[in-house]
């Protein structure tokens, strides 16, 4: 390998003196400055330093317990927040990563063993960014720590690094073969979806089986709903777990099972719906989470929605109204409005007609409007790559173009035919995005945060044309839709302890700001926008974030005490 000349005098310098200790303090010095260099923003310089100190340990021209001592105890002088910084940002891991694997505690199984006995939250996030920085290796490990044994309560190891593995777990892409999730995922997710462990734990558990797409994963969510029922309904002497607790719970779970859209799982979470336990808490509420699906493929769950739909609607006698429960008839509603079946349409259009002063009515119109709307087809403006992509199509569109190389302008329009969002791509790398108000990655992630079916129009452009300046600093394809899905994913889940149209009252728990959320200005905004009247929906128009961020400071703030839903 050629050093360039400053490196090569470098070289030399810790080299040339014959007598070991002379070696050893400046091979000492140089991984020093390597770390100031560091500390001063002056990363590629740092990285460089510390591999040309690698190849000396490897040349063996410093006595290993020298080498050892320096790996140590010398990530000690590494800035914190430039540690922070630095993992924040995707295309600076690869460099990263070589800083943190010359040190003995920034490897993998140092930050476990720091991850582990730390009990300070900041410190802990920071821990676990690094971790992901590291990928593969980090999660190998992290799986291997979870099939340990774990006993009710703390067990052999505190409840809280378990949930921080699950989590990182999720955070790290897995390696599983024919687009399935490894079996060892699923097994230690199962394993930790146990009713007797801490809500905390639990809760993360289930987060990961809703992310896993198995067939293992889906029948445990079913029967960890079946147990949470039963608890509930007979809660015994002793139960694991308060009733509000055992409902945020159910919560979590049904929201799961509606997003693996299988026929076994929705009908889950219809048979829990229509169960109308008051124990159970607003079991119709939760078949929302079925929106967003066309049920037109499952006869099983489309009938019992619609025998539930007949049975809850209001009767006429002698024209008199005579209410029956309108709230669950829109949850039923919410749950068929992306389903474009005629006897959907058929029943939809009768609510319509018979209701019309009536929000049932109302929100039949609006369903029916939604599905016209969803079936035309808005016509390209010019030749070029056009046509629909359905509510989820967006990854695999993005990320075709960006396996060809293609540079050009992405446009994706809303079913009225209204430009929703602008994607700038040079090479097959993103460039730019404006969507909903939003610019850049937070523009992107929202796009898949709240998807919806478009259009989309895309024009070939030269590969130089319009540089964007602040394209070096977006990650590729895969990692942005990637994180967009998890952030879908926990965004969904957050909508049930906050839903849209949920108004908050202020206790006097103070109010933290949650432990992923560094921007104090974004969090004191959103605090003022809640006390001061308005709705989680209300907050995402009036800041500068995307849905997740909001949606996740909401539900941190109402589990901690610090805000009570009205």
């Amino acid at each position: 390998v050629t050093e360039s000349a400053p490196l090569a005098a470098i070289h030399r310098i810790v080299e040339q003196p014959e007598e070991p200790g002379e070696v050893a303090r400046r091979f000492n010095e140089m991984v020093k400055t390597a770390c100031e260099r560091f500390n001063e923003g002056a990363l590629p310089q740092s990285v460089t330093m510390l591999d040309l100190a690698e190849r000396i340990v490897k040349e063996k021209r410093v006595d290993p317990q020298i080498v050892e001592a320096v790996r140590q105890k010398g990530d000690e002088s590494l800035d914190v927040e430039r540690l922070r910084r630095y993992a924040e940002v995707p295309r600076l891991h690869p460099l990263l990563r070589r800083v943190l694997n010359f040190f003995l505690a920034t490897r993998p199984p140092g930050l476990l063993a720091e991850l582990l006995r730390e009990t300070k939250r900041e410190r802990r996030k920071l821990i676990l960014q690094l971790l992901e920085v590291h990928g593969a290796p980090s999660r190998q490990q992290a799986l291997a720590r979870l099939h340990s044994p774990f006993g009710k309560g703390e067990g052999d190891e505190k409840w809280y690094f378990r949930r921080n593995l699950l989590y990182l777990l999720r955070r790290i892409p897995m390696g599983g073969q024919d687009g399935l999730p490894p079996e060892d995922d699923v097994d230690v997710a199962s394993r930790h979806a146990v009713l007797q462990f801490p809500a905390a734990l639990l809760k993360e558990a289930i987060a990961n089986l809703g992310q896993l797409r198995h067939e293992k994963a889906e029948k445990k969510l079913i029967a960890l709903l079946d147990e949470l029922e039963k608890m509930l309904l007979k809660p015994g002497p002793n139960p694991p777990y308060d009733p509000r607790e055992g409902r945020l719970l159910l919560d979590r779970v049904v929201s799961a099972l509606a997003r693996f859209g299988t026929p076994e799982a929705r009908r889950a979470v219809v048979e829990h719906a229509l169960k109308k336990k008051p124990e159970l808490g607003d079991t119709m509420a939760r078949l929302s989470e079925l929106s967003g699906q066309d049920l037109s493929a499952d006869g099983e769950s489309l009938d019992r929605l619609l025998t539930a739909l007949k049975a809850n609607t209001p009767r006429r006698v002698f024209g008199i109204v005579l209410a029956q429960n309108e709230t669950n008839v829109k949850h039923i509603i919410d749950a068929l409005s992306t389903t474009p079946s005629e006897m959907v349409r058929e029943v939809f259009d009768s609510l319509a007609r018979k209701f019309a002063g009536l929000e049932i009515g109302k929100a039949a119109t609006r369903a029916l409007a939604a599905l016209d709307s969803a079936g035309q087809v808005p016509e390209a403006p010019y030749d070029g790559r056009s046509g629909e992509i359905e509510i989820f199509g967006l990854p695999a569109l993005v990320q075709g173009l960006a396996e060809s190389g293609a540079s050009g302008l992405l446009r994706l329009k809303d079913p009225r035919g209204e430009i929703d969002a602008e994607i700038v791509l040079r090479a097959g790398r993103m460039k730019g995005c404006e969507a909903r108000g939003l610019t850049g990655e937070d523009a992107f992630y929202q796009l898949l945060e709240r998807p919806s079916p478009a259009s989309y129009v895309f024009e070939r452009q030269p590969a130089d044309a319009k540089p964007e300046p602040s394209a070096d600093n977006l990650p590729e394809f895969a990692v942005l839709c990637q994180e967009g899905m998890r952030r879908h994913d926990e965004f969904a889940q957050a909508t049930v302890v906050v839903p849209d149209d949920a108004r908050f009252s202020k206790t006097q728990v103070r109010p933290e700001h949650h432990a992923d959320e560094l921007d104090g200005m974004f969090v004191n905004g959103l605090w003022n926008l809640i006390v001061g009247g308005a709705t989680a929906k209300d907050c995402e128009g009036a800041l500068k974030a995307d849905s997740f961020r909001i949606r996740r400071q909401l539900v941190h703030w109402v589990e901690s005490g610090a805000l009570a839903v009205q």
